[in-house]
């Protein structure tokens, strides 16, 4: 109790809490897990009350100022210059710690929700991005001349309205193309950028548990010209695993990681965000520059 009450870290289990919380947001997410679904609800980091340590820290108070009062009144001698520093270095600590932790949990909740809010733009973008491939496809079963027994999307309609389906089907392909293989290049980079903040051994356990390898590779997935819906379908693939690799890293962060560990995760979860934010807008953008006219 001592000790946990002279500590400017949260306390064992408060951290124990956050760490399992990050973890079951992964576990739980269709980013890690084979079978896609709606990720939903939300899971605010909710510190724990640290009672034991507020009861320490308040009866210390307590009896030093019951002591600074026996003192001057009942012995009438002024305060030495001694218990008056005691007092004020045990003020700014207590100030220190306070500041300390709560930027601790500031920090322990802006990854979980930047987390979560990762698994639902990742959500989102793979949304966007089979509906480029449906349309695609639309198309080119259009093009061939087969009969679509629903009636064609406001994109698809436009197209065989307007004609220049070939061109348009060319633009569309590679800039879903190489939006995908951005998306895969950022999940790489996350990755390395993991290394020196996870557990290799924990890691390794992870890779057989979730049956995780790292030959995810762009040059598998390579087209002269413009790529064809099975390769774009085989690319959507790729950065699936990269992506699914990436999160199992997340999992394999060390144990009772510090405040700077913890930085550089939020840092890359910041990083993801943007990026996937800016791949679903450019996803859109394009459908709508191209089709929509």
């Amino acid at each position: 109790m001592v000790r946990g009450a002279f500590s400017v870290s949260l306390p064992k289990t408060e951290e124990a809490a956050f760490e399992e919380k990050f973890k079951y947001l992964i576990v739980t997410s269709p980013l890690l897990n084979q079978e896609q679904h709606t990720f939903s609800g939300q899971l605010p980091f909710q510190a724990p009350r640290t009672t034991n340590n507020l009861k320490f820290t308040a009866n210390l108070v307590t009896t030093l100022l019951l002591l600074f009062g026996i003192e001057r009144y009942a012995l009438h001698r002024p305060i030495p210059a001694l218990t008056v520093t005691c007092s004020a270095s045990a003020s700014l600590f207590y100030f220190y710690r306070h500041h300390r932790q709560r930027s601790i949990r500031h920090l322990y909740g802006s990854v979980l929700s930047k987390m979560q809010r990762l698994i639902e733009s990742s959500d989102i973008f793979d949304g966007k991005v089979q509906h480029v491939l449906i349309t695609l496809q639309e198309i080119e079963l259009v093009s061939r001349g087969y009969r679509l027994s629903t009636p064609l999307s406001s994109i698809s309609s436009r197209v065989e309205q307007h004609g220049s389906k070939q061109r348009k089907c060319v633009q569309l392909r590679n800039r879903l193309a190489s939006i995908l293989r951005r998306a895969f290049i950022v999940h790489e980079e996350g990755i390395i950028d993991l290394v020196d903040v996870i557990d290799k051994a924990h890691l390794l356990g992870l890779y057989e548990m979730y049956n995780v390898n790292s030959l995810a590779s762009l040059s598998a997935v390579e087209a002269e010209g413009c790529y064809s819906l099975d390769q774009l379908k085989t690319l959507v693939r790729v950065m699936q695993l990269k992506r699914r690799e990436c999160m199992v890293h997340f999992l394999a962060l060390e144990a009772d990681m510090d405040e700077k560990g913890w930085k550089v995760v939020n840092n890359i979860l910041d990083h993801f965000l943007n990026e996937f934010t800016n791949f679903t807008k450019e996803l859109m953008n394009v459908l709508n520059a191209e089709f929509c006219k």
